[in-house]
């Protein structure tokens, strides 16, 4: 539980080593994909060999969420989009690819509002 402006909420930090999302998060989801205000999506814009992977992931995410008709805003960071690499020529692309495949999600799953954002380490 975090205290944040006077206001208190609980923050789930569900790390993306796999053996953890499928058998516990993806295993349990009645515990972990309940009663969400938000959700906040963290996709690593340098490991470009695990975008597939982070996509799939979150559209398994999506579907839980919707069978649980939870529909909480849905933040996805790209994250280290670092001063040093951002707008470059590999960073770009990058970013053109996690878009593409989150714009699938966003036309099947038309229900939740996402917004993404770029964020430095």
């Amino acid at each position: 539980m975090v205290d944040f402006f006077g206001y208190s909420f609980i923050s789930w930090d569900l790390g993306g080593q796999y053996q953890f999302r499928e058998k516990l998060y993806l295993g349990e989801p009645k515990f972990y994909f309940t009663h969400i205000d938000l959700l906040v999506y963290v996709i690593d814009i340098q490991d470009s060999k695990r975008f597939e992977e982070a996509i799939d992931y979150l559209s398994k995410i999506l579907k839980i969420l919707r069978d649980f008709k939870e529909n909480a805003p849905i933040l996805i960071v790209l994250n280290k989009s670092d001063p040093d690499i951002i707008y470059g020529d590999e960073w770009e692309r990058s970013v053109k690819k996690v878009k593409e495949g989150i714009e699938d999600l966003t036309d099947e799953y038309n229900e939740f509002n996402f917004t993404h954002f770029y964020t430095s380490v």
